[in-house]
């Protein structure tokens, strides 16, 4: 993983909780977040921001040293919160919504 990506990720949820401004749905959805969910949320968020493209589930497995099975059902859970968007089926579609 490259380094400039491990120091973007704190500053990544900053951000991220930052843009989300008076928004009390997104605000709510944040603040309900699980520790693994939130990382999941940062990776995204500073991937995004540093490759232009979405990481895929692999690349998220692989930094967050999650399971498979975990990091789909954290993706799926992000999105039935409407903290992020994705195409079933389509690679690298996952983008994070903000307000």
């Amino acid at each position: 993983m490259p380094q400039a990506l491990q120091a973007a990720l704190p500053l990544a949820v900053a951000i991220t909780l930052r843009q989300v401004g008076d928004g009390r749905a997104i605000a709510t959805a944040l603040a309900r977040l699980t520790s693994t969910q939130a990382a999941c949320l940062g990776f995204i968020t500073g991937y995004n921001r540093l490759f232009d493209r979405s990481p895929s589930e692999v690349e998220i497995q692989r930094h967050l040293r999650m399971n498979p099975a975990t990091v789909h059902q954290t993706v799926l859970r992000l999105e039935q919160l409407g903290l992020i968007t994705r195409t079933p089926g389509v690679a690298r579609s996952l983008e994070v919504v903000y307000c």
